[in-house]
């Protein structure tokens, strides 16, 4: 058992490790990075944020509206 084993089995319950372990690693080894992908840059910033916030605000207002029109055509009228 390696050390980041022993680390995983102690802070998660063993179904989760099960599952953690069996998360293939890297054939190539390359480092992990983090990105964000919701960027041209892959960074984050609250621009980008906001944006998101924004466009997903807009879906569930669209979503919303939606729904109360095919209510209102539900009815057969």
């Amino acid at each position: 058992m390696s050390q980041n084993e022993g680390v995983i089995k102690q802070v998660f319950v063993s179904r989760d490790v099960e599952h953690i372990l069996g998360i293939p690693i890297s054939a190539t080894g390359v480092q992990d990075k983090r990105i964000w992908a919701r960027s041209s840059n892959e960074k984050f910033s609250m621009k980008s944020a906001y944006v998101i916030a924004k466009e997903n605000g807009q879906r569930i207002n669209n979503e919303a509206q939606g729904q109360q029109v095919s209510g209102v055509c539900d009815d057969g009228k």
